[in-house]
Formats: C-alpha cells, sequence, structure tokens
C-alpha cells in the first residue's frame, strides 16, 4: 500500500512538473520583416548550367568547413539536383564565424560534382543507388562532414513491368521507393563518398523497414519509404532529424501512415554511422536496416508530430523552443494569410510553422504554437504547364546567418542549428514555367519571431 502511494505521489509530482513547464512555454509569431524576399542565387545569371536540370531542388542546407586560417571559414551549401551538381560555395574569401551572412552563393568552379546517380533504366530498389539528392549535411570538426543522400527508385522508369505496370515518362508516385543513403567526406567537402556494400550498391542509412511494394495506387497514391527530410540537430550525444516514413498497411498503420518520425545517431557521425527511429515510448528506439529488407520488419517509427510537418527545424536558445517549418493547404489561409506575390490569388497552399518543447530522447514533443500560415504560395500544383505565368515556391528552411554565434554553451555551431529573433525563411522561387522549367532561383525572406502569451 505504501508503495503504491509513493508511486501515485511520484506520478502526480511529473505530472504537476510538466504541466507547470507547459504553463510557462510561451507562444510564438512569426512574421514577415520585408516587403519581399531577396534573390540569394539567381539561375539565369550563374551562366551556362552545368546540366539541363542544374537547378535548385532541395532546401538549401548550408554548412561551415575550415578555411585557410584557423577560425575561418568557407560556407558550402547543399542546393541542387539528383545530377549532383551544386550551387554551393558562398562568393568571396574565408571568413569568420560572426561574418557569415548567407547571403550570395554561387556554383562551384568548373561544375564541381559531389555525387552521381546512376540509369533509372534497368534499375532495381536494392540497390538504392538512382535519384540522389544531396539534403542534410552535418560536420564536428570543419573537415569531416557527414551527408544524408534522398535516393529515389522509380519503378516506372525502369523498362520493366516487373517494377510497375505502368511504364510513363512522367512521374508516377505509387511506384516509387524513396529512403535516405549517406556519404562521408574526409577533406572538408571537396569530396564526397557514398558508402557502399559493392560498387553501385549504396547501403541505406535511414530507410522503411519494408522491400519495395510496385503499384501502390490501389493503397494510397504516395511514394513508398521514408520521405521529406528535415535538417540535423545535434543534442545530449546524438543528432536528430525528422522525416516522413509512408508504408504499406503490412508495416505502418493507417493513422500512423505519412506522419513525421524522429530519428536519431550517435555523435561523431562517421562513414560507419547506424541510425534508430524512435517506435514509441512501450518500444523506445530501434534499429533501422542496413540491407535492403527481404519482407516487412515491424516495428516501424511512430509519428511524433501532427500533420505532415517537414523540410526544416530550428531550436531557438532565447525561447528554448524548436520551430519547424513546412508546407500545409487550409481555406482559412486566404482570409488572413499574406501572399508570396500577386500570381498566388486565391491560393490556399502555404508554408506554415509550428513551435514545440522536446523531450528528443524519450521522442515526446509538446506542441506550444500550433500550425500557423506564414505565407500563401503557388506549389507545384499550382505551377507549370497548366499554369505558366505562375509563380511557384518550393523547399522552405528556416536559417539564421548568426547561428555559428548562437550555440549554448559557446563556441561555433558549423551546421545552422539555431535561431533568434531575426532568421530568414529560405526557398526555391519557381520561375514562369512559360520561360524555362528549370528556371528557378533561391530566396529568402526576413523574418521577425517574438514569444506572445502564455500557452495554456
Amino acid at each position: 500500500m505504501i508503495h503504491h502511494i509513493c508511486r501515485l505521489l511520484t506520478a502526480l509530482i511529473i505530472l504537476f512538473a510538466i504541466c507547470l513547464g507547459a504553463a510557462r512555454a510561451q507562444q510564438v509569431r512569426i512574421d514577415l520583416a520585408a516587403a519581399a524576399p531577396e534573390t540569394v542565387w539567381r539561375h539565369g545569371e550563374q551562366g551556362a548550367p552545368c546540366a539541363p536540370d542544374d537547378y535548385a531542388d532541395v532546401p538549401v542546407r548550408p554548412f561551415l568547413v575550415n578555411g585557410a586560417a584557423a577560425g575561418a571559414y568557407r560556407v558550402l551549401w547543399f542546393a541542387a539536383n539528383s545530377q549532383g551538381y551544386f550551387a554551393s560555395e558562398t562568393r568571396g574569401p574565408d571568413l569568420l564565424a560572426a561574418d557569415v551572412t548567407l547571403a550570395r552563393f554561387q556554383r562551384l568552379p568548373d561544375c564541381a560534382r559531389w555525387l552521381s546517380s546512376k540509369s533509372y533504366a534497368g534499375s532495381m530498389p536494392d540497390r538504392y543507388d538512382t535519384g540522389l539528392w544531396m539534403v542534410a549535411p552535418f560536420t564536428h570538426d570543419g573537415t569531416n562532414v557527414y551527408a544524408l543522400v534522398h535516393n529515389e527508385f522509380h519503378g516506372e522508369w525502369t523498362g520493366s513491368s516487373r517494377w510497375c505496370r505502368e511504364q510513363r515518362l512522367s512521374i508516377y508516385l505509387p511506384c516509387n521507393y524513396w529512403n535516405l543513403v549517406s556519404a562521408f567526406s574526409t577533406d572538408g567537402g571537396r569530396h564526397f563518398v557514398l558508402r557502399q556494400t559493392r560498387p553501385n550498391w549504396n547501403e541505406p542509412a535511414i530507410s522503411i523497414a519494408e522491400p519495395y511494394a510496385p503499384d501502390m495506387a490501389s493503397r494510397h497514391p504516395l511514394p513508398q519509404g521514408v520521405a521529406a527530410q528535415s535538417n540535423m540537430i545535434e543534442q545530449d550525444g546524438f543528432v536528430y532529424l525528422l522525416a516522413q516514413q509512408i508504408g504499406t498497411p503490412a508495416l505502418v498503420p493507417p493513422k500512423e501512415n505519412a506522419g513525421m518520425c524522429l530519428f536519431r545517431a550517435s555523435v561523431p557521425l562517421g562513414p560507419s554511422t547506424r541510425w534508430q527511429g524512435w517506435a514509441g515510448a512501450s518500444i523506445g528506439w530501434i534499429s533501422l536496416p542496413a540491407s535492403y529488407p527481404a519482407a516487412p520488419q515491424p516495428p516501424p517509427c511512430a509519428k511524433v508530430l501532427p500533420g505532415a510537418f517537414r523540410f526544416s527545424w530550428s531550436y531557438n536558445p532565447g525561447l528554448k523552443q524548436f520551430i519547424m517549418v513546412g508546407l500545409a493547404a487550409d481555406p482559412a489561409y486566404r482570409l488572413s494569410c499574406p501572399a508570396a506575390d500577386p500570381t498566388v490569388r486565391d491560393s490556399d497552399q502555404a508554408f506554415v510553422y509550428m513551435t514545440a518543447k522536446a523531450d528528443l530522447s524519450n521522442g515526446r514533443f509538446t506542441v506550444v504554437t500550433a500550425q500557423t500560415c506564414l505565407v500563401r504560395i503557388n506549389w507545384f500544383t499550382r505551377w507549370g504547364r497548366s499554369w505558366p505565368t505562375n509563380i511557384g515556391a518550393a523547399y522552405p528552411s528556416l536559417l539564421d546567418p548568426t547561428s555559428p554565434t548562437l550555440r549554448p554553451g559557446g563556441g561555433t555551431d558549423l551546421n545552422f542549428q539555431y535561431s533568434g529573433g531575426q532568421p530568414y525563411l529560405y526557398y526555391t522561387r519557381l520561375n514562369e514555367y512559360q520561360r524555362r522549367g528549370n528556371d528557378r532561383d533561391v530566396v529568402r525572406w526576413k523574418l521577425s519571431v517574438a514569444a506572445t502569451t502564455d500557452s495554456p
């Protein structure tokens, strides 16, 4: 009886502490702090492209590598497409951490290629070697750089009905298998090497624990696998990443499908790094597949956030909250949310934000500021051949140029994990399609971030 009462009192004390912490967490308001965005990289001013599809096709991800002198840095970026050509270096000489602005970047000279993707024709899902986008870098020392690489298998482009009944030129998502592989650089980002089991066979890093299932249209019109990955954030000996898990009913329950999951790996990251996924409080952290699975291997990862938040997150040391930026659609956004440009008109699609406190080691997020519209846009569904005069917007990321100096406890943040009161929303601007489908710029919009009222 006494033990029972003690356990009950302990539970009440913990509950009170959680409630007190939630009551003190302040809701956050984020607003556009400029009349229009400024251009960081203009496709049309970069000279001849390195390839026909050489354009910004992922959220921009800057990171610092060591410069020629001690305490000086170069800024490299992941921002390009699956051909491996990267508009990737900040202009000018090496910088001190306090002088980083993230205002302009350019291609590396001579169309430097960091990675190469294999041909989709004749490809197989177990090789994880087609459609490679470098999406999430992380470095501890400015010399060794770990990179997560988004990988896409397209069954509709293989030329074989074994992998998809419909062989077509356009993308057919029900025959897609998306996951993450990894690459590593030991020379400050000059060269990257994919982690492979043998030539042309990439080893999965963060992947779904089930084999490719062709023609998923009977289940849902989405790709299968792990997609929409964020940047990495370090905390207490691990780096954490958010990504969307999309599986078959054999592995992922319908209510969990397409939810945002939490993944982690211990630091420092290296060529042999292994990742884990959070599978819920009753299971904890699970190891992810180190090779192509022969059959579904439950349990799956657990959804940790409402909605399909994706693309970017940042920790704000002043607010002691995480800020997450993603994409959503809601008719209510038409009434009060500003438009990115006049061609947006009545679009209900928007870049949105959410803030939360988190106990990452236990996979627990407490939402403080609910999903809120930041700016209305034309997503890919309102841009292209059917909308030739529309300006589109894609791939948002929240970045603060002062992040290298915002690291709690001192030291230099080499990975732009933190943000203060005036960060920027970076995104890809999709110019009028009637000009060229690959005419895409990178822009940034200054923001103001401030606490408002106590949350309930």
